[in-house]
């Protein structure tokens, strides 16, 4: 029963926008500090995240596996957002960004 309600709760990946494709994988946007390494590709990551009809369910998912993580734990666009942006959203104290700069 456990792995039928899993199965469930990831359905909506089957519906993804960015489905299968890899081209915006974190090391192709990114660099080793998350800063945009190649804006091209975010900009189409952004838009297929735009045109997705599960972008809402995506959110939640990543919301939820991400909460409460620092900045360097959360890689690549999800639901719109870049790692930076949904660990701004998540409510994480400046502090923490201060941190990273030390």
């Amino acid at each position: 029963m456990t792995g039928e309600r899993a199965d469930t709760r990831t359905l909506w990946l089957e519906s993804a926008a960015c489905r299968g494709l890899t081209f915006w994988l974190y090391e192709n946007v990114f660099d080793d500090e998350g800063n945009v390494r190649d804006g091209v590709a975010l900009r189409s990551a952004l838009c297929y995240c735009d045109n997705c009809p599960v972008i809402d369910e995506c959110e939640d998912t990543v919301t939820e596996q991400e909460r409460g993580k620092p900045l360097e734990d959360r890689f690549g666009v999800c639901a719109g957002m870049t790692p930076h942006e949904r660990w701004v959203a998540d409510g994480s104290p400046v502090s923490d960004l201060e941190s990273l700069e030390d």
